[in-house]
């Protein structure tokens, strides 16, 4: 091997700094910096800074300077120049709270004698004067809470910042009278909050008195005494348990009542009493509990059954503080519960069933032991299963089982069922009762609505019934009744006006059966649209004929069309249903959702046709198709409307059939989400020319943008409109100052005749800035799943103080978790189902799935802590999870400031991806996966031993009846068929491979483990090709199939290589599509086998995607 040189590395240059010759510059100057700045006040004793862009005049620059208050007054000072580009005036005098306006005139030349390339002018306000903005309680506040406290927040910084332990030294502002003992502190440096030591007096009004002469850090001072009261609520009772006139108390329950403040403990006690009709009174034990509010009354003996007691609460009952008494008695009324017995029965005894009842319902007349009850209640005949509830809100017992139609049922209560205090029923409680029947049911074992019969076989029906004695049925020939095929439900009420082609009256003896009736003999009806009706003398008509297919329009056809209505095109493909093959020379007619005939095609040598249409511009309506005429060979009709199982969203596909694509997409976004009354919002939008995917250079000119509420806020009559001219990019831009009267809501910016997605919605409210920030600070930000992990919440005021004792909520949610990896697409996680997820633990809102949540409140150091357990995630599906933890911290005025951090859990140390060397392969040949493994940041991880297993994934199908709808219902069984240990590379790569012997669907799973012994495994499915039928999750019955791409994406020049998954076992024609919005190419293909395989080469113009149907 040649040795390796070392290729030098050239030695960066430094571009030289560009200076500026100050004797040279011959351009005027302007000022660049000026103090204060804009909207800072000026100190009594402040100086004013100017500095120009270069060296000035001093002189020139002195005698244009002026500075004068708003009357013209004008202000003496002395100059200094710190530099000769920067001016600083001190003025001898300046008065508090007072505008001044600085200016220099146009007579201020450079020291090179140019002139000032604009007159200056700048407004300035001296500090204002100590304020109190607000206080809490407010003046004249009534009912205001004992335990509270009293927050003054000030208009400017009246301490400095300082250390909870220098609190001491600063100034305590208010006196209280009547006087109060407690401790006042600084929460910030302008909010003063005093707490009672004991509580405020009850029903006492408090004034707070804040004396003149209290300074703010600047010196600004309190002018005058300012003063305001608030009075405390007086004592009283905010409620007892139980609630007066209750009945059915347990005898044993304690008895709250809970007051509006603390109350004081002797008298309160001494005050209440428990007295019961005939009993005297009761004796209780007194607990107190949420700070003496809550008074809390256990019987020391069982209370007497069947009893009314009173809770007597004296009007001496004296409140904690100020010994002010609640004045007046106040007595609340209860009854204990009965002795048992039963009060009713659902079905009440020698009662007939509802139809729809399921099992049986007894109401006792107190709470019941249910180890007294639950299966010990005799029920003949006995049923196979019974499943038991008791509700204790309302003591009743449901028996639940399948209820046997046409069946007497005896039910009998064992006389020792007893209450949970040991009395009992006494003696035996029997009753009983019959169910009716099953109803009669008689409905054509066809589609609801409308159905489609060959001419190919005998026109036959089958019909189901039950409970029926005769079946009436009446065929009538309807021609061609557009306003059915368009609207089915018509059929509910459609009563043709002419007289049955032929009718039927069927004798039956079985009571459920199925009944095969022929409607042409034993040849076929001709072609054309039949009504079908069935009735039964016991059927009440009425009352079953919307879930009973008993009207039915049916379709004799030898032509199958199928419909592809898109909003400027109509498509179409018609076979002859009986040999399967395109059907040429078909005379076509399309009809709009109103029975308007709107355009004639003929089908070509492949069956296909197309329809142009205006475009629309709101939806895509319900279109019909019509082949040749009733009666005649080569009829056939369809609907747009028809597509039960193949809707685009059941393939899972995005549908977007409500608009058309507009001629001109916008796009339009804000500055930002949020505005104050009065703030200026800026808004851009884009316009291009939109073809499906394709956007250019719009040919409008002129946009309309229209401002309005958004859904129904309270400025639901306030709009503006703004016209702009798009600049050569298509571009516009504006700004709209919003009224200072504006009602805050939701509002809508949109462009005019343009879509939803054009819209932009914003907020209008009174926010405010938060005082303090609060920051969630997990311990590590990943960890393994089953570790436990703390995360701290820290909330600081902005000036730099701690936020204590402030109430936090907070909550954890799980999501899903993939390593970002770049390059080609692997596997991290189980992409085929093979796990068996439960759908119902994935998701579930913009942070996922819920988990767990609590309250708390800060410490002293403004942080609060949470732990996430170890079994955080034990009943959750097995892979990585991400975790969000989101944390509400509310101020003092219970304004909520939000934090959330994450914290990713991981299987393992190491993560193995997997990704098919090909997607599509065939039966007999190598069958590859490549595998990489990385670490949590995605890194390749070199020299780790994977073990790969391949499944062969087969489905079994089960017709299921889903809410009276049949549908198919698919289990996988997967049969392992190889496994292989392979280790990776130095880069962390390997592969493995297996040669399937049949086609189907099949699965590799991949899985590492760590040194710690952590496994991970990631999955992905491979798809091989056979000569051989392949029972693939796809059924005749279902109407759709898959299909299969060999990649994820595609290049330009690429042939896409898909896969289709026929249910067909015989050769079958097939309708190809390739379509973006409109119709790109179709061809017709023959399917050889269910598994064949279709090469589509991509050309350019299939960018940014293409959409293939088969």
């Amino acid at each position: 091997a040649e040795a390796a040189t070392a290729t030098p590395r050239p030695t960066p240059t430094m571009e030289p700094v560009p200076t500026v010759d100050v004797a040279n510059i011959d351009w005027p100057p302007q000022l660049v910096y000026s103090s204060p700045a804009p909207g800072e006040e000026v100190m009594l004793n402040g100086a004013i800074t100017l500095r120009f862009d270069q060296p000035m005049d001093q002189s020139s620059v002195e005698s244009a300077f002026t500075i004068a208050e708003a009357d013209g007054s004008a202000v003496q000072g002395e100059f200094t120049w710190t530099r000769d580009d920067t001016l600083i005036f001190t003025p001898q005098s300046l008065k508090r709270q007072a505008d001044y306006r600085v200016q220099v005139g146009d007579t201020a030349v450079s020291r090179n004698g140019q002139p000032i390339l604009s007159p200056i002018e700048l407004d300035l306000r001296t500090v204002g004067y100590l304020d109190v903005s607000q206080v809490i309680p407010s003046d004249g506040a009534a009912e205001v809470e004992t335990d509270g406290a009293i927050t003054v927040l000030f208009n400017r910084p009246v301490v400095p910042l300082v250390s909870s332990g220098q609190q001491a030294d600063l100034p305590q502002p208010i006196s209280l009278n009547p006087t109060v003992s407690g401790s006042g502190e600084w929460i910030s440096t302008s909010i003063y909050r005093f707490t009672p030591d004991t509580g405020f007096d009850g029903a006492t009004t408090y004034r707070v008195t804040i004396a003149e002469g209290l300074t703010d850090i600047a010196g600004a001072a309190l002018e005058d005494d300012f003063s305001w009261s608030f009075t405390t609520r007086s004592p009283q009772i905010v409620s007892i348990d139980p609630v007066d006139g209750s009945t059915g108390i347990d005898p044993t329950r304690a008895l709250t009542i809970t007051f509006n403040m603390p109350m004081d403990r002797a008298s309160t006690e001494t005050a209440v009493l428990v007295p019961g009709v005939g009993v005297g009174n009761a004796a209780v034990s007194a607990t107190w509990s949420d700070g003496d509010r809550v008074l809390t009354l256990t019987p020391q003996q069982r209370l007497e059954l069947e009893t009314e007691y009173q809770i007597v609460v004296g009007g001496t009952a004296a409140a904690a503080n100020g010994q002010v008494t609640l004045g007046v008695d106040e007595v609340s009324t209860f009854a204990t519960v009965p002795y048992p017995a039963v009060l009713y029965t659902y079905p009440e005894a020698n009662a007939l069933a509802d139809r729809y009842q399921y099992g049986v319902s007894i109401g006792f007349a107190s709470p019941m032991d249910m180890d007294t009850l639950d299966g010990r209640i005799s029920i003949d005949p006995t049923p196979d299963r019974v499943d038991t509830y008791w509700a204790d809100y309302s003591n009743e017992l449901s028996l639940n089982f399948v209820l046997q139609r046409n069946t007497t049922y005896r039910l009998t209560i064992p006389a020792d069922a007893a209450d949970p205090y040991g009395n009992t029923l006494g003696k035996e409680y029997t009753w009983q009762f019959t169910t009716p029947d099953y109803d009669p049911i008689a409905s054509f074992n066809l589609p609801q609505g409308i159905s489609q019969l060959s001419t190919s076989f005998v026109t036959q029906v089958d019909i189901i019934h039950r409970n029926v004695s005769e079946l009436n049925v009446a065929l009538y020939d309807v021609g061609l009744p557009l306003n059915l095929l368009l609207n089915s439900y018509d059929l509910y009420d459609y009563q043709p006006n002419s007289q049955p082609r032929q009718s039927w009256d069927i004798p039956l003896s079985e009571e459920n059966g199925l009944t095969t009736l022929s409607l042409a003999g034993e040849g076929t009806l001709p072609t054309g649209v039949y009504f079908l009706s069935l009735n039964a003398p016991e059927l009440l008509i009425q009352e079953t004929r919307y879930w009973q297919n008993q009207r039915h329009l049916l379709i004799v056809a030898d032509t199958n069309i199928v419909v592809k209505e898109m909003f400027d095109e109509v498509h179409v493909w018609a076979t002859d249903i009986a040999s399967g093959q395109p059907a040429a020379g078909r005379n076509l007619v399309l009809y709009n959702e109103r029975g308007v005939q709107i355009g004639t095609a003929v089908s070509d040598n492949d069956g296909f046709a197309t329809f142009g249409r205006p475009q629309r511009a709101d939806y895509l309506g319900n279109l019909l198709v019509t082949s040749n005429q009733p009666g005649q060979v080569g009829f056939g009709v369809a609907s747009s409307n028809w597509s039960a199982s193949v809707s685009p969203w059941e393939l899972g596909l995005d549908n977007v059939g409500y608009g058309a694509p507009a001629p001109a997409f916008s796009y339009l976004y804000t500055d930002r989400p949020i505005y104050r009354p009065g703030d200026t919002v800026y808004f851009k939008g884009i316009v291009r020319d939109s073809d499906y995917g394709r956007y250019y250079l719009p040919t409008v000119t002129d946009v309309s943008i229209s401002l309005q509420p958004n859904f129904y806020s309270e400025g639901e009559s306030f709009s503006e409109t703004f016209n702009f001219t798009l600049s050569a990019d298509g571009s516009f831009n504006g700004e709209y100052t919003l009224p200072e009267n504006l009602p805050l809501g939701s509002y809508l910016l949109s462009i005019g005749g343009q879509t939803y997605e054009t819209f932009r919605p914003f907020t209008v409210a009174e926010y405010r800035k938060p005082e303090f920030l609060v920051n969630l600070t997990p311990e590590r930000a990943e960890a393994l799943r089953g570790e436990a992990v703390d995360v701290t919440l820290e909330a600081t005021y902005f000036f730099g103080g701690s936020a204590s004792d402030l109430s936090v909520s907070w909550s954890v949610w799980e999501d899903t978790y993939y390593p970002d990896v770049p390059g080609p697409y692997y596997s991290f996680g189980d992409d085929s189902n093979f796990f068996y997820e439960d759908p119902f633990l994935v998701g579930g809102g913009t942070d996922g799935r819920y988990l767990i949540g609590g309250e708390g409140k800060t410490d002293a150091n403004g942080r609060f802590t949470l732990t996430l357990p170890a079994d955080l995630l034990a009943d959750v599906n097995a892979g990585s999870r991400k975790i969000t933890v989101i944390a509400d911290v509310l101020d003092i005025s219970n304004f909520p400031i939000n934090s959330r951090t994450q914290i990713t859990f991981h299987d393992a140390n190491t993560y193995v991806g997997v990704k098919p060397a090909e997607y599509v392969t065939r039966a007999g040949t190598e069958t590859a996966v490549d595998l990489l493994t990385v670490d949590w940041d995605g890194q390749p991880v070199a020299n780790q031993d994977v073990e790969v297993v391949f499944y062969e994934r087969e489905w079994n199908s089960r017709r299921i009846n889903d809410y009276g709808f049949y549908r198919t219902q698919w289990e996988p069984v997967d049969t392992e068929i190889s496994r292989a240990q392979v280790r990776t590379d130095g880069q962390g790569k390997a592969n493995a491979s297996f040669t399937p012997q049949n086609g189907g669907s099949y699965i590799a799973i991949a899985t590492v483990t760590d040194s710690s012994g952590h496994s991970q495994s990631s999955s992905a499915y491979l798809w091989v090709t056979d000569l051989d039928f392949i029972g693939w999750r796809s059924a005749e019955r279902e109407r759709s199939m898959s299909i299969v791409p060999d990649k994820q994406e595609y290049q330009p020049g690429d042939t896409a290589q898909i896969l289709v998954q026929s249910p067909f076992t015989v050769p079958v024609q097939a309708w190809v599509t390739i379509e973006r919005g409109r119709l790109i190419e179709q061809r017709l293909v023959t399917l050889q086998s269910n598994s064949d395989v279709l090469e589509i080469p991509i050309p350019p113009d299939y960018a940014p995607n293409v959409y293939v149907s088969v």
